[in-house]
């Protein structure tokens, strides 16, 4: 395995430091300077090796030297290139390994049962590599991991493990993403009651089912996500119970009927996806205490009425689509309103009114889309020097005027 600038996952970019920690390694040194390399000040173990997107290059063999270090509590190889390394046996020989991390480093295989021995694992990530669970490894994974709270295996396959079985998970978890995973069956409503859990992300199961509960939900909760899911049904009021709620997407998903009050009441919000599902009913004007809010989408959806002109509270919104629903009555104006906004669109409703001379504001404005509705007057000339706009909407309307055809932008 070499220390070479090879590219590692494309999910790594969030990461801010990327180097080759281990080409300042030097042998006859005292391995504990090493970067990236830990030791217990008493017994001259290493207990942490953090070789995150390090540029390793190559494959990880059975007879690595990595494996001689029985006294790792940490051990992070996210981000390099291990060109599709099978996860060894030998990963079950860290007694005392509590964090595990070997995301998006090109991996591939069945996850080894050997996993499961480790036993004081608090957090594990596997996501982003070419990996398999099975049933029985899976069960067993859950059981004998009482500690776990933090679980990561975004993109690895579990087409073969059954949901139900996480109901074995820890008391303790803290964060659960299962994000494109192949979950087929119904998701068990026992995990949104685990005391402690913040993040739950199910996304891109498009063969995963389930209900929300109607009682006893996580509290703590703070991120979730459904989209691409088969979850179906009412949301339920007591939906309102989750107080720390700062991400909800249920985006793609077989939800209906009206949205309950209770949801806009949930102050610390800053992201609500709600698009294509099949609610219905109108928008109260108690949107307008979402004042965190950056995102709003409710798009594809049939949603109705006037929408109330009440999102002037709303400074912080960024992106706001309200679009391919049954709209009616006067364009509301506040939205204009909102110097942040980078994206707005209401098309394909029934709106009326003339084009807002708010917009001329907007100087971070780069989407607008208005078509499909019944908007009049005459397009201003002032549109044209919005240096920001990339994308202009204004078809099948009652406008007068017409576009400027030297700007470069996308006119649909």
């Amino acid at each position: 395995m070499n220390s070479n600038h090879s590219p590692a996952s494309s999910h790594c970019d969030y990461y801010a430091v990327s180097y080759p920690r281990t080409a300042s390694w030097k042998q006859g040194s005292d391995c504990c300077s090493w970067d990236g390399v830990t030791c217990d000040t008493f017994t001259g173990h290493v207990t942490s090796l953090d070789l995150r997107s390090s540029w390793l290059l190559g494959t990880l063999e059975v007879n690595s030297s990595l494996f001689l270090l029985h006294h790792l509590r940490n051990l992070n190889l996210a981000c390099n290139n291990f060109q599709g390394s099978r996860v060894s046996s030998n990963f079950g020989q860290f007694p005392y390994l509590t964090h595990l991390n070997l995301s998006s480093s090109y991996f591939s295989g069945l996850v080894p049962i050997e996993i499961s021995q480790l036993s004081k694992l608090l957090s594990v990530d596997l996501s982003n590599n070419s990996l398999k669970l099975e049933q029985p490894n899976f069960v067993k994974f859950l059981l004998n991991l009482t500690e776990l709270r933090y679980l990561v295996l975004d993109f690895v396959d579990m087409s073969l493990v059954a949901p139900g079985s996480l109901v074995n998970l820890s008391s303790s978890l803290v964060s659960l993403s299962l994000r494109h995973n192949y979950l087929q069956g119904e998701f068990p409503s026992e995990i949104f009651h685990l005391p402690f859990l913040q993040q739950l992300t199910l996304s891109e199961n498009t063969d995963l089912t389930g209900n929300l509960p109607m009682s006893n939900w996580s509290g703590p909760l703070r991120l979730f996500n459904l989209s691409s899911t088969r979850f179906s049904g009412k949301l339920p009021d007591t939906i309102g119970n989750l107080i720390n709620l700062n991400v909800l997407d249920l985006s793609s998903c077989n939800f209906e009927g009206p949205v309950p009050a209770s949801l806009w009441n949930l102050t610390r919000i800053t992201c609500l996806v709600l698009t294509s599902n099949r609610f219905t009913g109108q928008s109260p004007t108690s949107l307008s205490n979402l004042g965190g809010l950056t995102v709003l989408y409710l798009r594809h959806n049939n949603f109705s009425g006037q929408f109330p002109d009440v999102l002037g509270n709303l400074s912080e919104l960024k992106y706001l689509d309200l679009s391919e629903n049954n709209f009616r009555g006067q364009l509301p104006l506040s939205a204009f309103n909102l110097t942040q906004l980078s994206s707005l669109d209401f098309s394909d409703n029934q709106l009326v009114g003339q084009f807002p001379r708010q917009v001329s504001s907007l100087s971070f404005l780069t989407k607008l889309r208005l078509f499909n509705n019944f908007l009049n007057g005459t397009i201003p000339s002032w549109l044209f020097t919005l240096a920001s706009l990339e994308i202009l909407g204004l078809g099948n309307n009652r406008f007068t005027g017409s576009l400027d055809q030297d700007r470069h932008w996308l006119v649909l």
